[in-house]
């Protein structure tokens, strides 16, 4: 498209396509074949991310994955006690979900796991398989599988997904221990494997002996989970940088006792690194205590908000802030509660489309990027002469 007669400049076409949603985008590459070309592109795959942050929440139940708009959950006013209601007639105000395909297993599993998000790739993992799916696109790619790192058969790992801005590149990180530790970097640019011998840690802090594998927590550029320091067992919160690829503790709230760390778990709030602890049936309420770190690295930036429940909420997982100092919590893997953080009510949310048994970890944005991930960034759109063809 020219800028004669009265037409958009390309720069304008460009920039107004990549503000869109990307469900519109994908269909939007019928449109001619420059515009696949163009949407297609990585460096416009890029510019879109930074240009339009639609927050998302990923759900699981037994095969299949659902998605549901962060913002439908915040715009939902009307208390409804159940979430797998009928699709055909929602009431007004629920919240539809949106079933996403699931990648093709090639061994038969009734387990799996999301495991990570980054820039709109998740990491979807189960016994044998580790993929990158962008629920966006539909898109997935199977990771080659790890190389072997001990000899033993009772090692346990801890997966998760990172970006390295300094080279444009995807990383998938896994740290692996038996004996000792090891980190094991695959990069997504150059195809290939790395293996990082001296980490200055122990096994994990919080061991899940029933999975195989648990999540690194990326926050900050970093990859974070709760261990022991190597040179005098002290409980830390370490931090693996995705770009130098070297470590690093997190400071921890100064009111927590060092021994608290081993009944918390980490997570990510509101883009911030988070410890969350529960303690279960404390009087006639279920308690969740939420530190967030408001400037990351900083321990004086540690901020707590407290979540009470009724009693009979047995179970709460915060997953996103809605507006209005609200928190968004799947309870008892089968509710979605919003609770509001000024005035400690709460309210439960209707979810159209969606089993009556689900779990929810993962917030992630709506993004075009690809899982066979080309570089992109650091170019300018190279294709940009063919915008003159819309």
């Amino acid at each position: 498209m020219s800028s004669n007669g009265g037409e958009l400049p390309q720069e304008l076409v460009f920039d107004i396509l990549s503000r869109l949603p990307a469900k519109s985008l994908c269909r939007f590459k019928c449109v001619s074949k420059p515009w696949h070309s163009l949407i297609s592109d990585p460096y416009f795959a890029k510019t879109h991310l930074n240009n339009h942050r639609r927050e998302r929440l990923i759900f699981m139940s037994y095969k299949s994955l659902y998605s549901v708009d962060c913002t439908e959950a915040s715009s939902s006013s009307k208390p409804f006690p159940k979430c797998n209601l009928d699709l055909n007639q929602p009431p007004q105000d629920a919240v539809i979900a949106t079933e996403i395909d699931f990648p093709p297993i090639e061994h038969h599993t009734d387990w799996f796991e999301i495991l990570g998000s980054c820039d709109g790739l998740l990491l979807v993992v189960n016994e044998v398989d580790r993929f990158l799916l962008n629920p966006s696109t539909r898109e997935f790619k199977k990771l080659p599988k790890c190389p072997p790192v001990f000899n033993s058969l009772c090692t346990f790992t801890m997966c998760g997904l990172g970006y390295d801005s300094s080279a444009d590149d995807y990383k998938f990180v896994t740290v692996a221990w038996d004996t000792d530790t090891c980190v094991i970097v695959y990069s997504m640019k150059t195809g290939s494997w790395r293996s990082i011998q001296d980490v200055p840690y122990e096994c994990s802090l919080v061991e899940d002996f029933l999975a195989e594998t648990s999540w690194l927590v990326l926050a900050n550029g970093s990859l974070h989970w709760l261990t022991f320091r190597s040179s005098d067992g002290v409980s830390v919160i370490a931090a693996f940088d995705v770009a130098d690829e070297n470590f690093h503790d997190v400071p921890t709230p100064r009111s927590l006792e060092n021994y608290v760390l081993g009944l918390c778990e980490l997570g990510v709030f509101g883009g911030c690194l988070c410890l969350l602890i529960q303690f279960v049936s404390t009087g006639n309420s279920n308690q969740t205590d939420v530190w967030v770190m408001k400037e990351y690295g900083v321990a004086e930036s540690w901020t707590k908000f407290t979540i009470d429940l009724p009693q009979e909420r047995m179970m709460m997982r915060p997953l996103c802030f809605l507006v209005d100092g609200e928190v968004l919590l799947e309870t008892d893997g089968d509710k979605l509660v919003a609770f509001n953080v000024k005035d400690k009510t709460s309210r439960g949310i209707a979810v159209c489309g969606m089993p009556a048994a689900f779990t929810g970890r993962q917030t992630y944005v709506e993004s075009l990027v690809s899982p066979s991930y080309k570089t992109g960034i650091k170019r300018k759109y190279e294709g940009s002469e063919r915008l003159e063809e819309l």
